[in-house]
């Protein structure tokens, strides 16, 4: 695999400490950079960070970072399929891969991964996916299988809407490209990228809802999921500076 895992979501914020208030209220620890504000979530080997940028244009969830182990054969694979990239100067090695009109989702690119584990008040195990609508679901597949090397996990047909998940297993969690399988589903009236919303694995679905009420959030009750065994709440975007978080119990556990 050449992608190995999702180590960050970014999110375009307006003001960066406003934006984390929320995030500390329902009882995430910030972590304060030069450059942002980061909430790292998970354990050692599937650590994953929110980086809140401050950005008047962009609002939410606006790229995934990913660790790779060879950053420069990527790098050699998208100038060999005319794929952008932006070298970034940073202290590790590091590239912006240009993937939204291809792949759906625009890509930071590091070589090593965060390190800092947290422990927060509020349980959020590990994510578990994100999502994207792609343009094309069959091209955009053949993207992230041939050139960038990722598998696919599984895929999971939803009636209705009519919906198409195709799942992209890197690391510990899934990327998820959403595709229309019929020509004038709901699904196309949308535009196409990142889906701002973050799924997080808890292992007491009431006990979390709660927690997040008595903080004082919106949360929706519990309900089946989309995906096979497992049970979903969401808490609105509007409420955690444009970011929805969907918080997901697995009632059976995958397969490993």
């Amino acid at each position: 695999m050449v992608l190995t895992a999702i180590r960050a979501v970014y999110l375009g914020v307006p003001d960066v400490d406003a934006a984390v208030n929320s995030y500390r209220r329902l009882g995430l620890h910030i972590l304060a950079r030069s450059e942002s504000r980061v909430i790292t979530i998970g354990g050692p080997t599937n650590l994953v960070e929110i980086r809140f940028v401050e950005d008047s244009v962009r609002s939410g969830l606006f790229a995934i970072g990913m660790e790779t182990a060879d950053l420069e054969g990527v790098l050699s694979a998208c100038d060999r399929h005319e794929i952008a990239f932006t070298r970034l100067a940073e202290q590790e090695p590091s590239a912006r891969l240009h993937l939204h009109d291809r792949g759906g989702a625009d890509v930071i690119l590091r070589q090593g991964s965060p390190s800092h584990v947290q422990r927060h008040a509020f349980p959020l195990l590990r994510l578990d996916h994100l999502a994207t609508i792609t343009p094309d679901l069959e091209v955009s597949s053949r993207v992230w299988t041939e050139i960038l090397g990722v598998p696919i996990a599984g895929e999971v047909q939803v009636a209705d809407p009519p919906m198409t998940i195709r799942q992209f297993g890197l690391g510990d969690a899934i990327l998820e490209l959403l595709g229309d399988p019929t020509t004038s589903g709901p699904l196309r009236q949308r535009p196409p990228g990142l889906i701002s919303m973050a799924s997080w694995e808890v292992d007491d679905l009431e006990g979390v809802v709660a927690q997040a009420r008595a903080a004082g959030f919106t949360v929706s009750d519990p309900v089946v999921g989309a995906l096979p065994g497992t049970r979903i709440a969401t808490i609105p975007g509007e409420e955690l500076a444009g970011l929805r978080m969907q918080l997901l119990q697995y009632t059976r556990r995958k397969a490993a």
